[in-house]
């Protein structure tokens, strides 16, 4: 047995009724949530309960598992270890009821789906090429582009099974995930409209740079590219990290389209210039930047749960998305 069925075996033990169908496994729902909101009042909301309902489930489920699940502390209610591992290994069980009702959905329908958190700037780009292989075509694909989170935010998603691959900046390090590298966006372009007066120019100077309105592409609410000046370069007393910004967003529909219809200019890796130049046709001319801009790298990772039930593994769709040039790195 496996280490969390151990676990859910000595707690099983645990349990105060005679009948395990007797068990109420809502209650660990509840417990959860209020694990989750850190009190009884965000808890009941969330859950469409009140307060006194879920003080009851509480109450129950102590009760049944002969232990306390929670302490009141000034910052609210935290949970004993108890209640962490019987947390644990209920989620463990229910992942894996979840992954088994998607696989049997899978079959039903004679497809498997693949959900995928990726920037709208990435879907393209790295997954064209996958769509256009045979042992994807009966694959469908389902992409949240404008989800916001953090580190560990991520890794819930794929623990919980909200999603099967994560396309981020940084790598998730869990011992229950993969990170690999996928790619390395080192080159930077600046990109203006056909019909802009600066297309016929090779270069933008750093005046134009600084006068011309930017289209700034978001990833997480944060501008996908961090440009800074080299050697505290500076333009009527700015320095030249400070820009004027008309147009935000996380769509690269988006970002071209005010390049092309509002006279703006946006810095962008060249490969996804390059990219989209060529598979939707854009209006745009690729320009250099100035000598004494520069962009910070950017790293991106492919993450997944180990040992996910997959038709084709995560590990050849990861390979498929890798670009060349791109050494693997594993993240544990």
């Amino acid at each position: 047995m496996t280490q969390e069925t151990d676990r859910l075996f000595i707690w099983s033990e645990r349990m105060n009724f005679s009948k395990h169908n007797d068990f109420d496994y809502n209650l660990i729902k509840v417990m959860k949530e209020v694990i989750t909101s850190g009190n009884l009042s965000r808890a009941a909301l969330n859950l469409n309960l009140s307060v006194s309902a879920v003080s009851l489930s509480i109450s129950k489920l102590q009760r049944q598992l002969g232990t306390e699940l929670f302490v009141r502390t000034s910052q609210g209610l935290k949970p004993t270890d108890d209640a962490l591992q019987i947390n644990q290994v209920f989620q463990h069980a229910l992942d894996l009821i979840n992954d088994g009702l998607l696989k049997l959905n899978d079959d039903v329908r004679g497809q498997s789906s693949l959900n995928v958190i990726c920037p709208d700037l990435f879907e393209n780009y790295y997954f064209h090429e996958l769509y256009q292989q045979a042992s994807f075509t009966d694959t469908e694909f389902k992409f949240s582009h404008h989800l916001k989170h953090n580190h560990d935010e991520y890794v819930d998603c794929l623990l919980q099974s909200f999603c099967d691959l994560i396309i981020s900046d940084f790598p998730l390090r869990n011992e229950k995930v993969t990170s690999t590298l996928v790619d390395t966006l080192d080159d930077f372009v600046i990109i203006v409209g056909q019909s802009s007066l600066l297309a016929n120019q090779n270069k933008i100077t750093l005046a134009h740079y600084h006068v011309i309105h930017h289209a700034v592409c978001l990833y997480n609410a944060e501008p996908l590219v961090n440009y800074a000046c080299k050697d505290n370069s500076c333009f009527g007393g700015r320095n030249t990290a400070m820009v004027k910004v008309g147009y935000h967003s996380s769509s690269i529909n988006g970002v071209i389209s005010a390049v092309e219809h509002r006279g703006m200019l946006a810095i962008l890796p060249r490969k996804i210039v390059d990219n989209h130049i060529n598979n939707h046709h854009s209006k745009i001319v690729v320009m250099e930047l100035p000598d004494e801009v520069y962009c910070q790298n950017i790293s991106i990772y492919a993450s997944y749960k180990k040992k996910k039930d997959k038709p084709h593994g995560m590990e050849q769709i990861v390979s498929s998305i890798c670009k060349p040039r791109c050494e693997e790195m594993y993240c544990h």
